[in-house]
């Protein structure tokens, strides 16, 4: 945890905050705190600050968050569409949702998805906003992305922007020529399929509505591996273009 992130169920008074759970034991048992101890925090979507622990109890910890300066969103906005992926893979892609401020996640099932991944408990709401919780605590990002679930693929249809969105293939033309026709960087969406890859008919679909196909390295790699390579490189080539 680099940053404490305070929200606003925790309050209990003005500026005073009640920490439990896994909060609580990450402080008490990683970082060792004690009462009096301040460290690095913040208010979800709000600003960041200092939290100075006034009381430890074995069920909490009571501190005062003493605010510091606001803090910017990203001037780059990044959206995903993904498809439903392994449980222990989309607690990963979470976890970089979360620390790399993507602005907007949207899930949904495609032809090769595995239909049982879409039975997990990974996929209640307490469960998989703990997970996004753990990347912005390590990313020192205060700004809680929003989280779409869709039942298909045409219900993104509309989203899809022709030209603004990368569609992750092995065939696709190189990172730095898809997205030389990007006239500007404030948004772009990554389009991930499953782990099998995508079907010809999924394929064919979002490539008709404008995204365009691309190959972000020669080697094989796994989805949240994908998702920060690719986040990697478009940080790179916006520096040069």
């Amino acid at each position: 945890m680099n940053l404490l992130i305070l929200k606003e169920e925790e309050i209990v008074d003005k500026n005073i905050y009640k920490i439990q759970n896994r909060k609580k034991n990450h402080l008490i048992d990683i970082k060792k705190v004690c009462e009096g101890f301040t460290l690095p925090s913040a208010r979800l979507n709000l600003d960041i600050g200092e939290f100075k622990i006034i009381k430890i109890d074995r069920e909490y910890i009571i501190g005062e968050y003493f605010f510091s300066k606001l803090m910017p969103k990203k001037e780059q906005c990044i959206e995903l569409f993904i498809s439903y992926q392994r449980p222990q893979t989309m607690k990963k892609i979470f976890q970089l949702v979360g620390a790399l401020q993507i602005q907007r996640v949207n899930i949904f099932p495609l032809s090769k998805s595995e239909k049982s991944y879409e039975k997990s408990s990974l996929w209640r709401e307490d469960t998989w906003k703990e997970e996004l919780d753990l990347g912005m605590e390590q990313g020192k990002n205060i700004y809680f992305p929003e989280v779409h679930f869709f039942d298909n693929k045409i219900d993104v249809k509309d989203l899809i922007l022709p030209n603004k969105s990368i569609l992750l293939d092995p065939n696709g033309s190189k990172m730095r020529e898809a997205i030389s026709s990007f006239k500007e960087f404030t948004l772009i969406q990554l389009i991930i399929g499953p782990e099998g890859g995508l079907a010809e008919g999924d394929l064919k679909y979002f490539i008709n509505l404008g995204a365009i196909k691309t190959k972000i390295s020669e080697s094989i790699l796994r989805t949240e591996q994908a998702l920060a390579y690719v986040l990697g490189q478009i940080e790179l080539i916006k520096e040069y273009v």
